[in-house]
């Protein structure tokens, strides 16, 4: 599934191994090269933006970035509840 943010990027969902229960973005810029991938991280209990090295990010891009990422997250939500 890809999904365009704002102009200049889009997210692409990688597919989900059976095991996992959170998904994987790869982020191509418009050339279709890698700017980096979004993953889940336990820790910090969301979704974040991995970029690869040497890549550098207008204002535009990172809150195209920040919106996705604001989405992604909401979806998650309801999913994800810690156990008391």
């Amino acid at each position: 599934m890809n999904e365009p943010l704002g102009k200049y990027m889009t997210a692409v969902r990688l597919e989900q191994n059976a095991r996992r229960t959170t998904y994987h973005w790869d982020i191509l810029a418009r050339d279709k090269s890698v700017l980096g991938f979004v993953a889940w991280y336990t820790k910090s209990r969301q979704y974040c933006f991995e970029p690869n090295g040497q890549t550098v990010y207008s204002m535009g891009c990172l809150l195209d970035m920040a919106d996705f990422l604001r989405r992604v997250n909401k979806e998650h939500e309801p999913a994800y509840r810690p156990k008391r």
